[in-house]
């Protein structure tokens, strides 16, 4: 079995800690700062007098989180 102990300590590294647990960590925050960003553009964007849609897309962000992000940034930006 010297096949899984390579792998196990090409994941795990020499001390012992994840690097897998590195790389998600490092997504996730990307991820958060994309649904940040998201929501900051939608809140900022002027949707004249047709505020339901602004409260739909805010609804859909936040509560459906990075996948109404992505929602929002590729559904609205390509309206530009």
């Amino acid at each position: 079995m010297p096949q899984a102990n390579f792998f196990m300590q090409a994941f795990l590294g020499r001390g012992g800690f994840p690097a897998g647990s590195f790389f998600f960590g490092i997504l996730s925050f990307a991820a958060f700062i994309f649904w940040i960003w998201m929501l900051v553009d939608l809140l900022r964007r002027d949707y004249g007098r047709n505020k339901t849609e602004k409260l739909v897309w805010v609804f859909v962000v936040v509560s459906l989180n990075i996948l109404g992000a992505v929602l929002y940034f590729v559904m609205e930006k390509s309206k530009k």
